[in-house]
């Protein structure tokens, strides 16, 4: 998430100095944020509108404001898309865009299960949503005297850290693990601490001091605990590339156990004869080791957990006719965050079970065959 963490800095330092070369690099980072993560930059992109509301609202349509603020993202923007269009060239980033702009509709519902507990029995996952309600409150009852005011850059920063947190916690409602609780915690907690912050204006010196103090602990143990993730990252990135290189040099073999080399010469025998193959596993390198095309548009059963979607691949899929398909692997490529792809995708699992039947099972790999039509009138 380098890009948007960059941007949502940008952002502080654009609303905190109103400076037009920092709203234009503010600009600049949401296409390419969007490009590196549709998701998160789809939430950068909300974030960015609904600050830009503030100086319009506070300020009414002072044309200078205007200028200074949304001209310059707009500005900034627009470099960041004809940057990616030279970079990719317009009919690539088009088809990117056009196929996948739904998958933000629905991307984070697909990971894991929905979110799952509320109470006092489940706090990790009741707090967030309520601390949540509480910024956005808190942002509410500060509203009318950033208005009194005039508080522009106080407002807008304010601003940042209750959106944030609001549009990242999607990420938690679909995929409501320890990891992504964290993530999208941490994101919440800062508009917390800065809600925290100001309230304490109100308060007495001591309360001030107070909760002044918790606020930096809290805000030095994030930052320590950020810190000690990318210093133990750094050895790793830095010797990605390297290993990218030398790897390129040697055979597939080379990357295959002896059992996986067993596997694929037995799925070969299987496939020979098959013009595509369709594999009820997430487990992409399959097509590559088998040196068959998917049978579908999309090859990763993941990304066909929509209805729609799994409707256009049954299309293909009966179009097609494969002879044979792959049910299930030894390598629980089928279920993801513990979901069966059975479960995750009912249309394709009821097709399997109508026209297809189990037909070998090896090593964990179950392997089904299409039913003929004499096997269908005979089981009529």
């Amino acid at each position: 998430d380098f890009p948007v963490l960059i941007g949502l800095g940008l952002m502080v330092l654009a609303a905190t100095y109103q400076k037009k070369v920092l709203w234009f690099f503010t600009g600049l980072i949401s296409p390419l944020a969007f490009f590196y993560s549709i998701d998160r930059g789809g939430y950068y992109l909300l974030i960015c509108f609904s600050v830009l509301m503030v100086p319009i609202l506070i300020r009414k349509l002072d044309v200078s404001i205007i200028k200074n603020t949304v001209f310059s993202w707009l500005a900034g923007a627009i470099a960041g898309w004809f940057l990616l269009i030279l970079v990719f060239g317009p009919l690539d980033l088009f088809a990117f865009v056009t196929t996948t702009s739904n998958w933000f509709k629905w991307k984070d519902f697909i990971d894991s299960y929905v979110y799952p507990d509320f109470g006092l029995r489940s706090l990790r996952h009741t707090l967030p949503p309520v601390f949540v309600l509480i910024n956005l409150l808190g942002f509410s009852v500060m509203l009318p005297r950033y208005f009194r005011a005039r508080e522009l850059e106080i407002a807008s920063v304010h601003l940042i850290a209750a959106v944030a947190g609001f549009f990242y916690y999607r990420s938690a409602l679909g995929r409501s693990d320890e990891g992504h609780l964290k993530y999208v915690s941490t994101v919440i907690f800062v508009g917390l601490g800065y809600l925290g912050w100001w309230s304490a204006m109100f308060f007495p010196l001591i309360a001030r001091r107070v909760t002044m103090t918790i606020f930096l602990i809290g805000l030095l143990w994030v930052s320590g605990q950020s810190v000690f993730f990318a210093t133990a990252k750094i050895p790793e990135i830095m010797g990605a590339s390297g290993r990218l290189i030398s790897a390129a040099a040697k055979p597939d073999d080379a990357f295959l156990s002896a059992e996986q080399k067993k596997w694929v010469i037995s799925l070969q025998s299987y496939f020979s004869n098959e013009k595509c193959l369709f594999s009820f596993t997430n487990d992409n390198s399959l097509y590559y080791l088998l040196r068959k095309p998917s049978c579908t548009w999309i090859f990763t059963p993941l990304s066909a957990s929509s209805r729609t979607y799994q409707r256009q691949m049954l299309l293909e899929l009966d179009e097609a006719k494969p002879g044979v398909l792959i049910y299930s692997s030894p390598t629980g490529a089928q279920a993801i965050d513990s979901i069966q792809n059975s479960i995750r995708l009912p249309l394709v699992q009821d097709y399997i079970i109508k026209y297809y039947r189990p037909a070998e099972e090896f090593d964990g790999w179950k392997l089904y065959r299409r039913i003929t039509g004499s096997e269908q009138s005979g089981s009529r």
